[in-house]
Parts: C-alpha cells; sequence; structure tokens
C-alpha cells in the first residue's frame, strides 16, 4: 500500500510540473521580443562600414521589428551636438549626411529614435552606433597626386612615341627592300 501511495505521490508532482510547464509556455509565447538595429553603410545599405573621410557621403539604416512605431534617425558629431535629423519611416529609415570640409575628425554616432508619445534617444546596444571621422590624406584616398599623374602620362607618352619609332623604322626597312 505505501509504495501505491508513493507512486501516485510521484504521478501527481510529475504532472503538476508538466501542467506548470505548460501554462509558462502559454504564456511566454505571445511575448515578442522588441529588436532594434542601426548601423552606417556604404551607398548600397548592406556593406556596413564605420570609417568615413571629409568629403565622403555616410549611410545610415535603422530597423525596429515587431511593432509599428514611427521612426528617425539623427548623427552627432564628436563634440555630441546633432548635425542631422531623418524623416520619419516606419519599421525601417534611411539617412545620408555628406561629411564636408569642416566635419569634425573624430568619433560620432547614429543613433535611432522611437516615437513613443515623444521621440525617445535610447544609448541602449541596437540603438546607437559609432562610425570614424578622418581627415583625407591622398595617401589615405589611394588617389594618385599630380606628380604621379604626370609621371603615368609621361611614362605612355614615351611608350607611344617608342612604339611609334618602331613603326616608322620598320616601314622604312620595308620600302628599302621594295
Amino acid at each position: 500500500m505505501n509504495k501505491i501511495n508513493s507512486l501516485k505521490r510521484f504521478e501527481i508532482g510529475f504532472v503538476s510540473i508538466l501542467i506548470l510547464l505548460t501554462i509558462l509556455l502559454v504564456i511566454a509565447i505571445p511575448v515578442n521580443a522588441c529588436y532594434y538595429k542601426v548601423g552606417t553603410f556604404e551607398s548600397d545599405y548592406t556593406t556596413y562600414k564605420i570609417s568615413f573621410f571629409k568629403g565622403e557621403t555616410v549611410y545610415g539604416k535603422g530597423n525596429l521589428y515587431d511593432y509599428d512605431y514611427f521612426l528617425k534617425l539623427r548623427i552627432k558629431d564628436p563634440q555630441g551636438n546633432i548635425v542631422y535629423t531623418s524623416n520619419k519611416s516606419q519599421h525601417v529609415v534611411y539617412c545620408s549626411y555628406l561629411l564636408n570640409n569642416t566635419a569634425m575628425a573624430g568619433i560620432w554616432s547614429i543613433q535611432l529614435g522611437v516615437l513613443k508619445n515623444n521621440w525617445q534617444w535610447s544609448n541602449l546596444p541596437g540603438r546607437i552606433s559609432f562610425f570614424t571621422v578622418k581627415k583625407a590624406t591622398n595617401a589615405d584616398r589611394k588617389t594618385p597626386t599630380r606628380t604621379k599623374t604626370m609621371r603615368i602620362f609621361s611614362t605612355l607618352e614615351w611608350l607611344r612615341s617608342a612604339s611609334c619609332m618602331k613603326l616608322s623604322i620598320f616601314a622604312q626597312s620595308a620600302l628599302r627592300t621594295s
């Protein structure tokens, strides 16, 4: 009889635990997590880019999943000044900002704002991203300078004139033999 009672107590305990786990799962399933994402990109808005030079354009993109709130992006310079705010959009927001020659070198930020009664700007991960702005030099941009361009042009001119001389010598020798 004791074995039967202990077996029944075990079954009741096991069933009770299963019922509690089922209740927890049913409660937890409908809860959606709000997921934010913001970053800076190349002009295709898919290739991440976190380092820019003065004169380049910063392309920003922010997403908010599972909610229908309006979104905005804002860009801050290294001193914390807001230099750009995008138009509002739902689910995904895009922006582009030209870093002109007066843009400060340093660490900048792009923030994703959410409209819930008023605009909320958070520094939580997923809501803010950082990028660097550098002073552009010809070496950094890997564009040829005027002297390199002149050297390349001179070399091409030399090759062209040398091939013309060879063609001229070939034509002259062909005329002599005929």
